[in-house]
């Protein structure tokens, strides 16, 4: 027990690590381009396409978790991230690199990082939700969703010590801390894990859910990743155009609001961690209501004080909804939690892509135009609920019929 304790908490980490240099890595796309010689468009489509390739890494690797076993699995997403990482700090390297040359590399060490990471959160989320009892996973889902959410927020943070040390040494630090990771790990191939789903031959189609509760709380994720999508994608345009803020002011305001967004995120979560036990308890509309509420307060209170308020209440609806519906899944999917958390991940990959082009579209018609967009698809998010609630009764028929057996 001792053991499989220790495990999971290496899986947390390595959440947290995760998220912290995928944030980092956001902050650092003007430094990479100018370092590296290349234009920020071009360092944008080299992680947008390492991205685009979670679409269809996360499944494969969370169903092969579930057969494989999800210390070996994570061992080689965390092989992916370190060495995405160690190729991006020989680019840093003062060395004379053609520029093309740093283009094309760069390029290889994401679609490396797509094809292998894409598979760390869920399977790390599977693994934290396989030893935890019923009245456990909601609380299990929050302690992911928790770590998640710290890495958003000290990602930025690493990104102010630029003042002090250089891109090739923040990234360093992240690499060694992957290396420590990667060591950890290694001790845990020889765990004795779960016996997972082997009757079968893994293909990519199996991972749709096949009952209607799943496929609500699915299309609850795919919702509520469109709207945060759309927030962060229209969130520094609305403060340029509204608030009549520079560039440069905009994008300050868009890295406090985010900071504030995460902590707010954080301290929610770590409040309810030990309190939430079971998903279907009032968490899915309260969290659906803060988004609503939150974006309304943006949108009808124009001024500064209204865009904390506004944050921190959809941070709110964030720190609830997304553990709730995560340990729903979980509940429901038995011994195939790779295969729930597969879904979960294509579910965010696809939202926030969309809610990305709702936001480019939105903006042609005004500053407004995607928050508008926003109002309908949280209103949306509500006409899930009532067939995600169907799952307790789901719930209570595979007890029945365990107890029967």
């Amino acid at each position: 027990m001792e053991r499989v304790f220790k495990n999971q908490w290496i899986a947390c980490l390595s959440c947290g690590l995760f998220s912290t240099s995928q944030a980092l890595l956001f902050v650092l796309y003007p430094v990479l381009a100018e370092k590296l010689g290349l234009s920020i468009s071009q360092v944008i489509l080299c992680f947008s396409v390492g991205s685009f390739l979670f679409l269809w890494g996360a499944p494969y690797w969370s169903l092969r978790s579930d057969r494989e076993g999800r210390n070996r699995v994570l061992f080689k997403t965390q092989i992916g991230v370190l060495i995405s990482l160690l190729v991006l700090g020989f680019l840093l390297l003062p060395l004379s690199i053609h520029t093309q040359l740093n283009f094309v590399i760069l390029l290889a060490s994401r679609i490396l990082y797509g094809a292998l990471a894409s598979g760390l959160v869920p399977v790390s989320q599977a693994h934290i939700l396989d030893h935890a009892s019923e009245k456990q996973k909601a609380k299990a889902a929050t302690t992911h969703s928790l770590f998640l959410n710290t890495g958003r927020f000290l990602g930025p943070l690493l990104a102010l010590s630029l003042a002090f040390i250089t891109p090739l040494q923040l990234v360093g630090i992240l690499a060694l801390a992957f290396v420590g990771l990667v060591a950890l790990q290694s001790r845990t191939l020889d765990t004795q894990e779960p016996q997972g789903v082997t009757d079968k031959k893994m293909r990519l189609h199996h991972i749709w859910p096949d009952s209607r509760d799943k496929q609500g709380i699915a299309a609850l994720a795919f919702l509520t990743t469109i709207f945060l999508g759309i927030l962060q994608s229209s969130l520094g345009a609305y403060l340029h155009f509204a608030f009549a803020f520079t560039a440069v002011e905009a994008s300050q305001w868009m890295a406090k609001l985010l900071i504030v967004g995460a902590v707010s995120t954080v301290l929610v979560q770590l409040l309810i961690r030990s309190k939430l036990k079971d998903p279907w308890q009032g968490t899915l509309p309260f969290g659906a209501g803060m988004l609503l509420f939150g974006l309304l307060v943006l949108l009808l209170w124009p001024s500064i004080i209204s865009l904390y308020i506004a944050v921190i209440f959809m941070s709110f609806g964030v720190a609830t909804l997304t553990p709730a519906y995560m340990s729903a899944m979980s509940l429901l999917s038995g011994r195939e939690q790779g295969k729930s958390a597969g879904v979960l991940s294509i579910a965010h990959t696809l939202g926030y892509a969309v809610g990305g082009g709702i936001s480019a579209m939105g903006l042609w018609i005004s500053e407004r135009g995607p928050f508008l967009v926003a109002i309908a698809v949280a209103l949306l998010i509500f006409a899930t609920l009532p067939a995600i609630y169907t799952g307790r009764k789901s719930l209570s028929q595979v007890r029945d019929t365990q107890h029967a057996q």
